[in-house]
């Protein structure tokens, strides 16, 4: 049999038994709501600045499905009462919720892909058309069929999100379009439709994710956490579904693991990262901040 085609065979296959999964997993919280003696589906939805709210998700089900989620959503309108902006960590390491409160940040989650013995993004990363970093050994990774770094997260001058698939290096350093361009991945949703992803542990292991995603009217980034008894994580496959059950249309995988932190002005960390020390120190996050903040470049 071609290997190609039995790929596409085993993909689809995979992806129909998500699907399955994840509608009745939606139908066994709907049936939750309406039991009695036994908390399982607990939301929690608040208000933490103009037009930003933040949502705590906790499932502890009788399936075992159990899940920690965390979502911050605001408005997509050109960002015009909010500001979302990424700040390299000066000294190439440091802790989410420091690096946001040295900026007087609202609310942070951590950034892009980084290298953990030297600092610094493995991915390509520029702003005000500097730039700063390149994908590391760049046309090597992306002639790999597994090479899953696919995703553009782009700011154009107007302040208007855009999550694209992924052009050239060499592109954005032409390009004088953009405010802000961070490379990561893998893309995980687009027009609305999931994704094919690489059949890699990356991608079907359980792992605590953090991701960045658009609907018609908002923008969301969102943490799950994993790796202990109380939150499993999800691979991405299930995420894609989790973020098309949000309505989501786009959607890009950031770094997760131990990285994966959400942090809150006034409220602290407010997932439970799952790194052996506590919250990880990164090299690079994505943070709101008001219009009216000093700059951060």
């Amino acid at each position: 049999m071609n290997y190609n085609y039995f790929r596409m065979i085993y993909y689809f296959y995979i992806r129909f038994y998500y699907y399955v999964k994840s509608c009745l997993f939606l139908i066994f919280l709907l049936g939750t709501q309406f039991s009695f003696g036994q908390k399982e589906f607990d939301v929690n939805t608040i208000q933490i600045d103009k037009d930003l709210f933040h949502t705590k998700i906790v499932i502890d089900s009788i399936s075992g499905y159990k899940q920690f989620i965390n979502i911050l959503k605001f408005p997509n309108s050109t960002l015009d009462n909010l500001e979302l902006n990424s700040v390299i960590v000066s000294d190439k390491f440091n802790k989410t919720s420091s690096t946001a409160r040295k900026y007087n940040a609202i609310a942070a989650v951590n950034g892009g892909f980084f290298n953990m013995k030297i600092g610094g993004l493995v991915t390509y990363f520029e702003k005000n058309d500097s730039t700063i970093y390149r994908t590391v050994a760049d046309s090597i990774q992306r002639s790999k069929p597994s090479y899953f770094l696919n995703g553009a997260i782009v700011i154009d001058k107007n302040k208007n999100l855009r999550l694209d698939i992924a052009k050239s290096d060499s592109f954005y350093e032409k390009s004088k379009e953009e405010y802000l361009v961070m490379l990561t991945g893998p893309v995980l949703l687009k027009n609305g439709k999931a994704l094919a992803l690489a059949d890699i542990p990356f991608v079907t292991n359980r792992h605590p994710r953090t991701c960045i995603a658009i609907s018609e009217k908002e923008i969301f980034l969102i943490t799950v956490d994993g790796r202990r008894s109380s939150a499993l994580g999800m691979n991405l496959l299930e995420l894609q579904d989790y973020l098309i059950e949000l309505g989501c249309k786009d959607a890009i995988n950031l770094d997760g693991g131990g990285s994966t932190t959400m942090w809150i002005k006034d409220k602290g960390v407010v997932n439970i990262p799952s790194d052996k020390n506590g919250e990880r120190a990164v090299s690079n996050i994505l943070m709101i901040t008001s219009m009216t903040s000093a700059d951060v470049n």
